[in-house]
């Protein structure tokens, strides 16, 4: 009965031990479980390697493999094992749990067990019988004093942690502190628990900080989707469209502005290079071929301009511009560049050319007023300068006829009367031509002309006008004026109102004498300057830039257009008009016009 009940217990004994073997092999590798499957995710056959020999170093383990499928990974074996008794598997996981991305495969070997009960199996069974019998209830007495129930009073105070409870220390429910490993068990969880707190609270952080990132992100891409939005709508709005060209493919890509440029369906236009040139109008095709290769062999960017016809029948005038993008040896690989539908700008710039000459021509037509209007305020002097030349055509033509009523004939006398004859009959006609220059309606013509020259056909015109109101005349003219580039009729219209002027402003002057000063220079910004002065009653601050305006007038008898035209005549020649008082008395007039030279510098 002994015998039977030793051998059963032997026999369930070393089952025992092979189930607990079992469970060892089992617990060791779910502790290395998690290692394993990360060092086969990340492919760290080092790490693998590490983690299995930590499986086979103890224990029922002989033999660990990693497979991928059905081809070995990693694979460690105990040295001096024999075949083994048992096998089995367990997949392997990815980091998130839902892909399987290996097997485990552990092979057990129990002979190290069966030796042990080869050797004297019957006296240790007996020993042993005994020794458990009598250590079983002792340390049941033991452990359940100094662990189990401890260790039950932990697990119930871990129980009852919640998530997100505050984090407070455990310990155990004894009198005194022994430092033994159930204390270092409880430091060590309390430890954790803190640790864990502490992730917790980072990890909390690190979510409210993704979040931020990604709002910011999500207000980044509503800014950007909005400025292209923006971006559409001003191509749009400019009509311009965009294409790039690829030139060693022949591949012509339009956008939407493109198509809907040249009045194409979505999708319409062929991508081919040459399909563009059918839009194009055949008048225009040689130069727009042209700037195109000028473009390509590199001689300058491409710029063009053509008409084009589209679908509806319409024309519409188009300018394009790209950029050339070339390869290391200067070949064209690519071009990219921009259409825009100019039609509507040259329409408005023609009608604002007609514009422009409607006004030219109504300024022009004012200006004539303005002159025949001066002209007749200086009739009685210009009767006078064309009286004097005549006058002396008579006196002259006396005279020769008594130096020929001689007996003899004094042909050398006659000769000279008739030559003063001759020489006074052409400066009646130049007068009588600058005055016909003066009245006549025409358009301007914008010459090289000596400015002191002008001003010296003006005083002559004025001069009998001007010595009548008692005006002295002062000129200082520089030599060696550059020539201005203008016409001579406008210039000396202004030249002649500004002097009528002065005089009529020196007209109520009795205590001192009335000198007019008219002077020419060149400017240190090389401008020609025409100064003219009078010592008069001055112009108030208050209307002194009002004066240039039309119709406005300080006179009795005026009509308020005079300096309105002389500014308008001096910035159609790119100049400026302005005035200033003159100490003590009296108000000067200059204005300023460019140099031929300087002229042809900006142009």
């Amino acid at each position: 009965m002994f015998s039977a009940v030793t051998v059963l217990t032997v026999a369930l004994e070393r089952n025992s031990l092979y189930q607990k073997a079992q469970r060892d092999a089992q617990s060791n590798v779910t502790r290395n479980f998690a290692a394993i499957s990360s060092g086969l995710w990340n492919f760290d056959t080092t790490g693998l390697k590490a983690a299995l020999q930590g499986l086979t170093q103890s224990g029922s383990i002989i033999r660990a493999e990693v497979l991928n499928g059905r081809q070995q990974v990693a694979s460690v074996q105990r040295e001096h094992s024999d075949a083994p008794d048992f096998e089995w598997e367990a997949p392997l996981f990815g980091p998130d749990g839902s892909e399987k991305i290996g097997t485990l495969k552990i092979s057990e070997s129990y002979k190290d067990l069966r030796d042990l009960f080869t050797k004297n199996l019957a006296t240790e069974l007996v020993a042993e019988l005994v020794k458990i019998g009598g250590m079983a209830a002792l340390l049941f007495i033991i452990i359940y004093s100094l662990i189990t129930r401890h260790l039950q009073t932990l697990a119930h105070d871990v129980l009852e942690l919640k998530p997100g409870a505050p984090v407070g220390s455990i310990s155990l429910h004894r009198r005194k502190f022994h430092n033994d490993e159930l204390d270092t068990l409880v430091g060590s969880i309390n430890r954790f628990r803190e640790e864990r707190a502490e992730a917790e609270d980072a990890l909390q952080a690190d979510i409210a900080m993704r979040k931020l990132v990604e709002e910011a992100l999500q207000e980044s891409e509503a800014r950007l989707r909005s400025s292209e939005e923006r971006l559409k709508l001003a191509i749009d709005a400019a009509k311009l469209g965009i294409w790039d060209w690829d030139i060693e493919r022949d591949r012509l890509v339009w956008d939407d502005s493109m198509h809907r440029l040249y009045g194409i369906p979505p999708g319409g236009f062929g991508g081919a290079f040459d399909t563009w040139w059918s839009y194009v109008m055949r008048e225009d095709v040689t130069q727009a071929q042209f700037d195109l290769d000028a473009a390509l062999r590199g001689e300058r960017e491409y710029s063009s301009e053509f008409r084009v016809q589209r679908a509806d029948g319409s024309i519409r005038v188009i300018r394009g511009v790209a950029h050339m993008i070339r390869n290391s040896d200067g070949t064209p690989v690519r071009m990219v560049g921009i259409n825009r539908d100019v039609t509507d700008l040259i329409n408005a710039e023609r009608e604002r050319d007609r514009a422009t000459e409607e006004v030219q021509a109504a300024q022009a037509e004012l200006a004539q007023v303005a002159r025949l209007t001066t002209m007749g305020e200086l009739a009685a002097s210009i009767a006078h300068e064309v009286s004097q030349p005549l006058a002396a055509v008579v006196s002259y033509g006396n005279g020769a006829l008594r130096w020929l009523g001689h007996v003899p004939p004094d042909l050398g006398e006659a000769k000279a009367a008739i030559e003063g004859v001759v020489e006074a009959g052409n400066h009646a006609g130049a007068v009588l031509a600058r005055i016909r220059e003066l009245v006549k309606n025409r358009k301007p013509e914008y010459e090289a002309l000596d400015v002191n020259q002008a001003i010296e056909d003006v005083l002559g015109l004025t001069g009998g006008a001007l010595r009548a109101r008692s005006v002295l005349v002062q000129s200082s003219l520089s030599g060696g004026l550059p020539a201005v580039l203008g016409d001579r009729i406008q210039l000396q219209q202004v030249i002649m109102n500004l002097a009528i002027n002065a005089a009529d402003a020196m007209e109520s002057v009795n205590d001192r004498a009335r000198v007019l000063r008219i002077g020419s220079k060149v400017t240190a910004e090389g401008l020609v300057q025409v100064t003219i002065a009078d010592c008069g009653t001055g112009i108030e601050e208050g209307i002194r830039e009002r004066i240039f305006q039309p119709l406005f007038t300080t006179k009795s008898h005026g009509m308020g257009m005079g300096l309105s035209i002389c500014r308008s005549i001096i910035e159609a020649h790119r100049g400026k008009l302005w005035t200033s008082p003159v100490a003590p008395h009296g108000t000067e007039f200059k204005f300023t016009v460019p140099a031929c030279n300087r002229d042809s510098e900006a142009a």
